[in-house]
């Protein structure tokens, strides 16, 4: 549930909320991502909003703002880009699939850096 609220948080975060769904097929993006780099985006961006969840106002605004225009110059593309690349992916129904790697992906990255805690608190 705390991910579903997160993920939802993530939407709002990336302005993704409002897509509307057309009758007519979508056109591929003219920049299409990769599901690999656009699993790492939206994992960078989760984290970012959890790590601000609990922060308000305008502080939170414009700190989340910085780090997620940082992330989007790790991975050198634009906001529109990244909401082109989601919407298209929505559109063809593989968000569900995008959302399952990047959890995947999340729940790797905890796993290694508790087990990494873990054995520095050990020695």
């Amino acid at each position: 549930m705390i991910r579903l609220v997160l993920f939802l948080s993530l939407l709002n975060l990336l302005g993704l909320i409002g897509f509307s769904c057309s009758s007519r097929e979508m056109d591929p993006p003219e920049v299409l991502l990769s599901d690999s780099l656009l699993v790492n985006i939206l994992a960078d961006s989760y984290i970012l909003n959890a790590a601000f969840n609990q922060t308000a106002g305008s502080i939170k605004d414009s700190i989340s703002e910085a780090y997620r225009n940082q992330i989007l110059d790790k991975y050198q593309i634009s906001q529109e880009v990244l909401d082109q690349n989601v919407e298209w992916r929505y559109e063809q129904e593989r968000m569900d699939t995008i959302f399952n790697r990047m959890m995947d992906r999340l729940n790797y990255l905890e796993l290694h850096i508790s087990s990494e805690s873990d054995r520095k608190a050990n020695n």
